[in-house]
């Protein structure tokens, strides 16, 4: 199963953001897939990374959500469960 976290932050704080995105989902046991920066064109920074998970998916990610939203220059944090493509072709 896999899961996106959509993070938006201030763009001075990117680079610290990021790296306690990474951080925060290796110590969950989450298992990173991609990560995706997008600058807007005013001050903010969008972040998305997609995630591979086994076990308890909301501990887990509600874990990480829970970390990064008591950071300083986040604006908007959340997440969702994706349907893998061999699932859909499946059913």
């Amino acid at each position: 199963m896999r899961a996106t976290i959509h993070l938006a932050c201030e763009r001075r704080a990117e680079s610290h953001i990021r790296a306690l995105l990474l951080q925060a989902l290796t110590a969950s046991a989450l298992a990173p897939t991609g990560l995706r920066a997008r600058r807007g064109p005013g001050e903010d920074t969008s972040l998305r990374a997609t995630v591979a998970i086994s076990g308890d998916v909301a501990q887990s990610l509600e874990q990480v959500v829970a970390r990064l939203s008591l950071e300083p220059g986040v604006t908007d944090l959340h997440w969702h469960l994706e349907e893998d493509a061999e699932q859909e072709a499946l059913a």
